[in-house]
């Protein structure tokens, strides 16, 4: 099953550009990894958005105990406010290709939020938050760093 991440990375004021110039030169290894199906930066001027799909959770691990974020997180230490803050993501098909509701009463005990891509069915979550330590060190190579990342289930 695919997994979707975000990570808000908070640079420090002044520090974006020099933050995207840093994931710049990691995005096409990124990308080389196994399983990486997305990995894209957005921004609304003061923060950025780092969007990832990997084809299995096994995928995501293996790269958040890479290489490739072993050299990105010191670079990226000394640019940022605090820890970035990553939602986990896990796709529950529903509905239509474009988000249609599904006929009967949604299985979510909390109010849905939508995700789709190209490649995908809508889906549904319901919020959990978890630690995800594998996930979250990989974003943060100082000691003590807290990090708290949220997988959405039924």
């Amino acid at each position: 099953m695919s997994v979707v991440v975000t990570a808000v990375v908070h640079p420090k004021p002044g520090k974006l550009e020099e933050v995207l110039a840093v994931y710049g030169r990691y995005v096409e290894a990124v990308h080389a990894e196994p399983g990486c199906e997305l990995y894209a930066l957005h921004t609304d001027g003061t923060s950025i958005v780092v969007i990832e799909k990997w084809a299995t959770r096994a995928d995501l691990e293996a790269h958040a105990k890479g290489a490739v974020l072993d050299r990105l997180g010191p670079e990226l230490d000394a640019l940022r406010e605090r820890p970035a803050d990553i939602t986990v993501l896990e796709p529950r098909p529903a509905g239509g290709a474009k988000g249609a509701p599904s006929s009967g009463p949604s299985r979510s005990r909390t109010a849905p939020l939508a995700w789709a891509s190209r490649s995908a069915r809508v889906a549904h979550f319901s919020i959990t938050t978890i630690e995800v330590p594998s996930v979250c060190s990989a974003y943060s190579s100082q000691p003590g760093s807290a990090c708290t990342a949220s997988t959405y289930r039924p």
